[in-house]
């Protein structure tokens, strides 16, 4: 039932995002977020579903098998990792005065950091009731345990990477954006 939610979602975000994008609802700059949302998420999700195919030491495993092809599980994750990057875009307009992704504001890293790393905890704790958890290593300690399962630190340092790198691809996006108008 978990992953028959994980996909829906995730197909739930590509068309809605296809569809506001279409209709001219969603403008270039907010369709290019979504854009970088999901490349910058299909790093780490390919690239942990890779290293976990590689190694010798998973990094984590399924409580429950996946489903699915398994190159499926990450390319709609990418998508997941597009639609809360969004959020976190939603979250900077509403909660700060405009203009947005104009320079540089520590309280516009603030509040992606924030959410970024808040919306990893939150869906760690969610993953716990049956889909997967981390294992832990010296290089991703264990934080806690829900339901018995694990919650470690690596994809919450994931996130808070990835916030950073989001904030300075949306700065470069509206910069370019500015240039080209």
């Amino acid at each position: 039932m978990l992953y028959l939610l994980d996909v829906l979602i995730a197909l739930g975000i590509v068309i809605t995002v296809s569809v506001l994008y279409g209709t001219k609802v969603m403008g270039q700059f907010t369709f290019s977020l979504f854009v970088l949302g999901c490349a910058l998420g299909s790093v780490w999700e390919f690239g942990l579903h890779a290293a976990q195919a590689l190694s010798a030491e998973p990094i984590f495993r399924h409580l429950t098998e996946w489903p699915l092809p398994t190159l499926l599980q990450p390319l709609l994750h990418s998508f997941w990792d597009g639609g809360l990057f969004l959020i976190g875009v939603g979250l900077v307009v509403w909660l700060l005065p405009a203009p947005h992704f104009e320079h540089f504001r520590p309280a516009e890293l603030l509040v992606l950091l924030g959410w970024g790393v808040g919306s990893a905890l939150l869906i760690e704790v969610i993953a716990s009731a049956g889909a997967w958890e981390y294992i832990p290593r010296p290089w991703n300690p264990a934080l806690f345990t829900v339901n018995g399962v694990t919650i470690t630190a690596l994809p919450l340092m994931i996130w808070f990477v990835a916030s950073i790198l989001f904030y300075i691809g949306a700065l470069g996006l509206q910069t370019h954006q500015n240039r080209v108008q």
